[in-house]
């Protein structure tokens, strides 16, 4: 049987899933560490994790858990982070979720559709024009999710690249804290109030409006909470989708005759 330390092993993932069907067949509810301020566990067996979900006392929002005085939260530039919806509980977590929900449902995202293909072959051609070697998360599986995202969101055409520097630094910091961190958080946030402020006075169809005009509308929406939206829009749109994009190829140059079938 591993342990903890077997996870963070370069070569962790070759034996990944044999460890995992060890977990679920001997220790289902794995201890990952235990000290006088910590106690986490895996839990690997879906009827657990489901009946884990469930559960009235299982809670995600960590402020209940620690304490910290109000004015120490409002002078913290992390602020950004800590009212996304993966963080908080019911009511909250249901309030925010209904907000976007008209954004992301299969009838929005169907129209969204030709935008996105236009948006990749326009990458694939400024790709194909490049004569030396590109790089496929540079070029485009980094700009494909971030200029959809900017759009979605209302963010101007000028604005875009500034925009992907601070949604670059945003992600980059769930791996390794950027020197630029704290300098392009202020610059983010200072934007967004920014453009929060002329959509209040000019409305238009993308998200953020929309949000804001939730907001004026009675839902109670704050700025930290816009904030948070957006962020968690960034990291989850981008995050994923790079990802997405660089295994899949990675899988296919491992795998040459399915890369073979793809170009069939």
């Amino acid at each position: 049987m591993g342990n903890m330390e077997t996870l963070h092993q370069s070569n962790f993932k070759v034996g990944a899933f044999s460890f995992y069907e060890e977990l679920r067949r001997d220790q289902p509810i794995f201890p990952m560490n235990s000290d006088a301020m910590n106690h986490s566990w895996m839990i690997t067996k879906y009827d657990h994790v489901k009946e884990l979900l469930k559960s009235p006392s299982f809670i995600k929002d960590q402020s209940k858990l620690f304490s910290s005085s109000p004015q120490d939260t409002d002078q913290n530039d992390f602020n950004i982070f800590q009212n996304m919806m993966l963080d908080v509980d019911p009511p909250d977590h249901t309030r925010l979720r209904k907000l976007v929900q008209p954004y992301f449902n299969p009838k929005t995202i169907k129209q969204l559709e030709p935008r996105i293909r236009e948006i990749a072959d326009d990458l694939l051609n400024n790709m194909n024009q490049k004569h030396k070697t590109i790089n496929l998360i540079d070029d485009y599986a980094f700009p494909l999710p971030i200029i959809v995202i900017s759009e979605m969101l209302g963010v101007p055409a000028e604005d875009r690249d500034k925009f992907r520097k601070w949604s670059n630094t945003i992600v980059s910091a769930s791996n390794e804290m950027d020197p630029d961190f704290m300098g392009d958080v202020e610059a983010f946030t200072t934007y967004l109030t920014e453009l929060f402020e002329q959509r209040k006075s000019e409305p238009q169809d993308d998200l953020v409006s929309h949000l804001i005009q939730t907001e004026e509308d009675g839902e109670q929406l704050t700025r930290n909470e816009l904030y948070s939206m957006i962020v968690l829009l960034i990291i989850a749109g981008h995050e994923t989708t790079v990802n997405l994009i660089g295994n899949t190829m990675y899988a296919l140059f491992e795998h040459p005759e399915q890369l073979k079938k793809s170009k069939g």
